[in-house]
């Protein structure tokens, strides 16, 4: 083999390269990660800090996104601090259920065992996570909603 065939590709940057470009590494992780028994008054006022902070940050969507994906427990990251995310994940099963009951609907067919199964666990998932928080899926609570 001749090495005058071979081409040489530039390898593509990998996919957790984003956080080099992250505008939170120039700042203090405090800002972005509660301390032990912080209180209610002080964790808002840091969250808006470190969201005001992720406003300018050139990889805001990646960062969000690695937060939903990996459901990131603590800190702010990519602009939602943890109860953000946790009430998108709960936002997010209540759609996918809604969804679901109104293409049946729509169909007019009632729920087959392939879909009915499903329905019943993404449901129960919904419910769950609710009353682990003490919100309601249903309400009209948005992940917005905890700033003010």
């Amino acid at each position: 083999m001749s090495l005058h065939n071979v081409t040489t590709v530039a390898a593509p940057p990998q996919e957790t390269d984003w956080h080099l470009q992250a505008r939170c590494r120039s700042e203090g992780m405090e800002v972005f990660f509660s301390p032990c028994g912080e209180s209610k008054p002080r964790r808002a006022e840091r969250e808006r800090a470190a969201k005001a902070i992720c406003a300018a940050c050139p990889v805001i969507d990646r960062c969000r996104d690695y937060a939903l994906t990996t459901r990131e427990p603590y800190g702010v990251w990519g602009g939602m601090s943890e109860s953000d995310r946790r009430k998108s994940a709960e936002i997010g099963t209540e759609l996918r259920v809604r969804s679901l009951h109104f293409l049946q609907c729509d169909r007019q067919e009632q729920p087959t065992k392939s879909t009915a199964p499903l329905i019943r666990s993404l449901h129960s998932t919904s419910m769950m996570s609710s009353t682990s928080t003490g919100a309601s899926v249903g309400s009209a609570a948005s992940p917005t909603a905890e700033r003010a």
